[in-house]
């Protein structure tokens, strides 16, 4: 049971840091090309990254967002014989998601937040 209890913190000590390093990853390396919008009206930002895709008015925020459908194979396997064999695939549509967020004030952004994967970012950074 202490073995047990030692490898499952083994296992959380060396995986939370690699996630938040990813986390953190995007933020940094796209982060600075959307700074520049910090000071500049909605409307120069829209001209750029097309129209936003949601606002909260009640928040004062807009964002825009980029969605990059994709799809992966999930293996269908059945216990025969003893064994786990894989009999097929099926597929699973999904899709990863980048949004930049920004604080407004009288329809100037005043702080703005980008958060998701990083290959949605890139799509998203490319319309810079």
């Amino acid at each position: 049971m202490n073995a047990r209890l030692t490898k499952a913190r083994l296992f959380c000590g060396l995986l939370l840091p690699l996630f938040l390093a990813s986390c953190v990853s995007v933020q940094e390396e796209y982060g600075p090309l959307f700074a520049e919008f910090t000071g500049k009206p909605v409307s120069a930002v829209s001209a750029r990254l097309g129209a936003p895709s949601f606002r909260r008015k009640e928040e004062g925020t807009v964002a825009w967002q980029v969605r990059e459908p994709y799809t992966r194979r999930e293996p269908i396997q059945s216990y025969i014989n003893g064994k786990w064999v894989t009999t097929g695939y099926r597929s699973i549509a999904s899709q990863l998601t980048c949004t930049y967020e920004a604080k407004v004030k009288r329809g100037v952004i005043v702080d703005g937040e980008l958060y998701g994967s990083p290959s949605a970012c890139r799509s998203l950074s490319a319309r810079l």
